[in-house]
């Protein structure tokens, strides 16, 4: 295997490739992946084909996470053509975002974009066509300045030649990164002596600290982090349940089966992260089982979590005993609409990573209905059970409502201001795919396996935890939870009219 040395600086990404029109839909559909793929494909000639994106650090960069290594891009490929009368070649190309304007030539009469350099495009003098059967490359005359006092760098296309009556040939490379960036690899069969060349083997994105893009790389401490603190809380939190466990509630039982699951989601995470780190397996395709059993988590935790805030905002054993039976009934249909949904959400976006945006945005869009739905039930509710116990008196009860409908809109907020970091920044770059090139550093914070980013998974955590600082167990359940004296207490009150009707807080 031969080395050669190769610089970059930041970002990526081909110009006409995924163009996304909402930051939402983006902070859906962004899927981890690992750096390593199995690369099966086949050229026709004239054909370019770009393999994906990867963020590396430069082994040298002193802002680089992890261990030290060694940053590189390994190709070992072999490559078979069906004609071998003549010799023939292919081009092998890094290329970075401040490149991409080199590569190829538009026709500004009817618009069509051309890769390969044709006799036809030779003679009419096309810029960077300069050799028919190679790819069109406009090297630049002078060095551009670019964000952070890097330069645009020429291209260098590693050729791979087929010599006459070759049928098979290996590239096998390594190619160091020597500036941090994202880069891609881009393969280009532009001679018609080539015929139709098919490709086998494996191409590895390697950052020093081992092969998850650095796109992800935050999420390794993150979920670490995320795995210790829901251990500590779940621990702390099923001692102080077992001591006060002869009055706790059910709802105290539903809080400790989210926070089990919570707990599971984010140690199954951290270690996704860390074996994908390692091994550098692709996600898909067949799926890596760990993010099946994350999403499977993700799922069993949500679920159960909304119709705990939604029997909360019912007044289930603190306003009422038990509830009626129409509310039971459409809670059950809510919990098996939403577990179905999700399931289905999970598996579509889980595999296919290369549909339209258009499908990928109907198979969301049940989601997002039914997550609104449920929103304004939810605060339809809590107003409901407000205004009830506003009525009869009940200022200790209402004073528990009146900071879990706080907590709750906090989380609304939180949600809101996180969208609109997602337009701002996406509005500010020619798509939403491109800011994900340009701050590739962030994108664990939005993007991940499963979908969604961490801040979503922070967000739970956080809410999860006021919840449990609202309704702790202890010495003081017994002032809020139900007791069948507190609805004569209501018709005394009721009778001698000390109830309130008004809907300030008390």
């Amino acid at each position: 295997m031969r080395r050669f040395v190769f610089g970059s600086s930041s970002e990526t990404g081909l110009r006409g490739w995924l163009i996304f029109c909402l930051p939402v839909f983006f902070f859906l559909l962004g899927s981890g992946r690992a750096s390593r793929y199995d690369v099966a494909h086949d050229f026709s000639p004239p054909d370019m084909w770009a393999l994906a994106e990867g963020g590396i650090y430069a082994s040298r960069d002193p802002g680089r996470p992890g261990k030290a290594g060694r940053a590189e891009i390994r190709i070992d490929l072999t490559f078979e053509r069906t004609k071998s009368e003549q010799e023939a070649s292919m081009e092998i190309t890094l290329v970075r975002p401040e490149q991409e304007k080199m590569l190829g030539y538009t026709d500004l009469d009817t618009g069509e974009s051309f890769f390969c350099c044709t006799k036809d495009l030779l003679d009419k003098k096309a810029p960077g066509c300069n050799e028919v059967g190679k790819i069109i490359y406009n090297r630049p005359r002078t060095l551009s300045p670019l964000k952070g006092g890097m330069f645009t760098e020429p291209l260098n296309p590693e050729v791979l030649t087929f010599k006459k009556r070759e049928r098979v040939t290996i590239f096998n490379e390594s190619m160091l990164i020597h500036r941090t960036g994202i880069y891609q690899v881009v393969f280009s069969a532009c001679d018609e002596n080539l015929g139709n060349v098919s490709s086998t083997g494996d191409v590895a994105f390697r950052n020093p600290y081992g092969y998850l893009p650095g796109q992800l790389y935050g999420s390794i401490p993150f979920y670490r982090v995320l795995s210790v603190s829901y251990a500590v809380v779940t621990l702390l939190w099923l001692l102080v349940f077992f001591i006060y466990r002869r009055v706790s509630l059910p709802l105290h039982r539903y809080m400790s089966i989210a926070l089990i699951l919570g707990l599971g989601e984010s140690i199954v995470s951290a270690w996704n992260y860390t074996e994908l780190n390692v091994t550098g397996r692709p996600v898909c395709c067949p799926v890596f089982p760990g993010i099946v059993a994350a999403a499977i988590l993700s799922v069993l935790k949500t679920v159960p979590s909304k119709v705990l805030v939604l029997l909360i905002c019912m007044g289930w054993t603190i306003v009422y005993a038990s509830l009626d039976r129409i509310k039971r009934r459409w809670v059950v249909i809510y919990a098996f609409t939403t577990l179905v949904l999700s399931f289905v959400h999970q598996l579509a976006v889980l595999t296919s990573h290369h549909e339209t945006v258009s499908l990928k945005v109907f198979i969301s869009l049940p989601m997002y209905v039914l997550d609104f739905v449920y929103m304004a039930w939810v605060f339809l509710e809590l107003r409901k059970t407000r205004n009830y116990l506003k009525d009869r008196g009940a200022t200790e009860k209402n004073i528990l409502y009146r900071r879990f409908k706080n907590a709750l809109l906090g989380f609304v907020v939180g949600i809101l201001v996180w969208g609109v970091f997602g337009v701002v920044n996406s509005l500010r770059s020619t798509t939403a795919d491109r800011w994900r090139f340009v701050n590739w550093k962030l994108y664990w914070m939005v993007g991940g396996v499963p979908p969604g980013g961490v801040m979503w998974d922070l967000m739970y955590f956080l809410l999860l935890l006021v919840i449990i600082l609202i309704f702790f167990p202890g010495e003081k359940t017994s002032q809020y939870v139900y007791r069948p004296e507190d609805d004569l207490n209501v018709n005394a009150a009721l009778v001698s009219g000390t109830g309130r009707d008004s809907d300030d807080d008390p």
